[in-house]
């Protein structure tokens, strides 16, 4: 899970968001399918609850998803290409990266549908009765949160954008890039307007709606990444410090005492998450940009997929479920094994972020022809198949244990 966390505003102000599939609790943000609706349905207290719901799931166009993992792993130090995928020019940025990328052209579009799903439910606003004021100004700031959110991708992403505030209603041909710098004006404007409306609290009620600190660690992010931009002011970091200080001393967030619990199974909602994005087991709810050219779209939180070895073709391994699915898309570079996680005595991150064993699950006798000093190697249930030390080792070592498996690098 990526994770929206509170580390240390002086070391990350990186806004890191967890992506975990929502709990089946009367707490969630829950989702209604509406269909065959008309134009005024928006218009109504319901259907705005049901307009910021479906706000919501425009999220997950870039969380959870091989489209975001893209946008965001490839072309860092961190992470290099795998050997599987069919999008390793957005790392090694071929002419093929280019608008009529299938990933850049379902981003723009699916952020773009997001945002005049804000703007509707901001301009209808106004005239929705039978829902009291403070709920109404909550669910405004939290599009306000939204569309800031959508507009702060694009912006990094793509500089000057179309920087549309109001709700088309038809389909619109006219498009002009606002300068950069009005891009961030109108992000920063919303979630300055947002803040005070929305819950003041760690985690709301309802779990997956945006709260003051998501909104506030959100504008912190917006103002260190202008100060960096062309459009960046002298007072920007400045301006990003007592708002990160806040979300830090205000809510109750804090350090889980293990940094292997963060991202364990079953603790989805813990004491560092400040927002996570939501997900649903219901398939009508759950669907990222399913296309013409991706039909296959529609398959939630998917992101823990693509940084697996394919472990399931080694001998004594078989796919199983709590291995995961090794789709081998992205893998550490030499700088990121040897320099960030170079200290593997005194920085816990190590085996807390790796995993370096896999036992074997199905029991055997197989063949190695890639190792002559161990012609075949036998595994009952349970003994250690792989073995990935985070060295070389040398032939001779290798000669004398059982397991068929070597690597250098952690998995």
């Amino acid at each position: 899970m990526n994770t929206y966390q509170i580390k240390s505003w002086i070391k990350t102000s990186a806004l890191a968001v967890t992506l975990s599939l929502a709990f089946s609790c009367q707490d969630a943000l829950q989702e209604d399918v509406i269909s065959q609706i008309g134009n005024d349905y928006l218009n109504t207290a319901k259907g705005l609850e049901d307009g910021v719901n479906a706000a919501y799931t425009s999220l997950r166009v870039w969380y959870g998803s091989e489209r975001g993992n893209n946008f965001t792993e490839f072309g860092t130090d961190i992470y290099t290409n795998g050997a599987d995928g069919s999008w390793k020019f957005m790392n090694t940025y071929t002419n093929q990266f280019d608008s009529q990328n299938g990933h850049v052209r379902e981003l723009w579009d699916e952020l773009y549908r997001g945002i005049n799903t804000c703007n509707a439910v901001i301009d209808r606003s106004v005239n929705v009765t039978g829902i009291s004021e403070a709920v109404k100004k909550q669910r405004i700031a939290e599009v306000k949160f939204i569309r800031a959110h959508h507009y702060f991708l694009l912006v990094q992403l793509f500089g000057p954008v179309d920087l549309q505030l109001t709700e088309n209603k038809v389909p619109n041909k006219v498009v002009t890039r606002a300068p950069v710098a009005a891009v961030y004006d109108a992000i920063i404007n919303d979630l300055q307007t947002a803040i005070p409306d929305l819950e003041a609290v760690k985690a709301s009620n309802q779990y997956g709606r945006a709260t003051r600190p998501a909104a506030q660690h959100l504008l912190a992010k917006v103002f260190i990444t202008r100060a960096t931009s062309e459009a960046g002011q002298a007072s920007d970091y400045a301006s990003a410090e007592p708002l990160l200080k806040s979300v830090i001393n205000d809510y109750g967030f804090i350090l889980l005492p293990n940094y292997a619990q963060i991202h364990q199974f079953g603790n989805e909602r813990n004491d560092e998450i400040v927002f996570a994005i939501q997900y649903t087991r219901d398939p009508l709810t759950n669907q990222q940009a399913n296309t013409p050219a991706n039909p296959s779209a529609n398959n939630g939180n998917n992101s823990h997929l693509y940084f697996l070895m394919e472990y399931d073709v080694q001998p004594g391994m078989r796919r199983d479920t709590q291995n995961g699915r090794p789709f081998k898309r992205y893998r550490m570079t030499p700088y990121a094994i040897n320099t960030v996680f170079g200290d593997r005595v005194n920085d816990s991150r190590y085996k807390a972020s790796f995993i370096d064993v896999y036992y074997a699950n199905r029991p055997g006798t197989y063949n190695t022809n890639f190792d002559l000093s161990k012609p075949s190697v036998t595994f009952a249930l349970g003994d250690t198949a792989i073995y990935i030390p985070g060295f070389e080792m040398s032939l001779a070592e290798r000669a004398t244990k059982k397991i068929s498996g070597f690597g250098s690098q952690p998995l």
